[in-house]
């Protein structure tokens, strides 16, 4: 056996894949089978917030993104789109599994509470920019009076209630 075949003996070939510049990778909500790490280039992280595409972060040569969506098997977070030529490293969930299981379980298990802890801290994110967007459009001093009691919330054709 040669020295570089000993030296690659077990290791699986991985496949690579190159995106052009503005080539969704994928989005927001889909299943997730890969992972992918950035050899070259740079890739949006965009979250969809009220309608509104919001780029929540960057991932450059070295860093991991979609990983999430292999260890909990839930929909994307986010999507992720291209922002310079870039080739990627696809992790499969084949081969991801396999990496896991392998682990210990106690570190598995970590890892899988705090996919679990990120994904319920964005929710919870999510649903507080939504009040706060309901309130933002509501008029402080009208919200006020129906906590405090004083509105009369008997609706008319022209208002949805009145001020007692």
């Amino acid at each position: 056996m040669s020295e570089l075949s000993a030296q690659t003996a077990g290791l699986q070939v991985l496949d690579r894949k190159v995106y052009a510049e503005g080539e969704r990778i994928f989005r927001e909500g889909e299943s997730g089978s890969r992972a992918y790490i950035i050899q070259r280039g740079t890739v949006d992280i965009i979250k969809s917030i009220n309608g509104e595409d919001i780029v929540v972060g960057s991932v450059g040569p070295g860093g991991i993104f979609g990983e999430m969506a292999l260890i909990d098997d839930e929909p994307r977070m986010a999507s992720a789109v291209v922002t310079d030529y870039c080739v990627c490293i696809i992790v499969t969930s084949t081969v991801f599994q396999k990496k896991l299981t392998g682990l210990d379980p106690f570190l598995a298990g970590v890892l899988r509470i705090l996919v679990e802890n990120i994904r319920s801290i964005q929710t919870a994110k999510q649903d507080a920019g939504a009040i706060e967007a309901m309130f933002q459009e509501t008029d402080v001093e009208t919200v006020s009076e129906v906590l405090d009691g004083e509105a009369d919330l008997s609706a008319d054709e022209d208002h949805a209630f009145e001020i007692a």
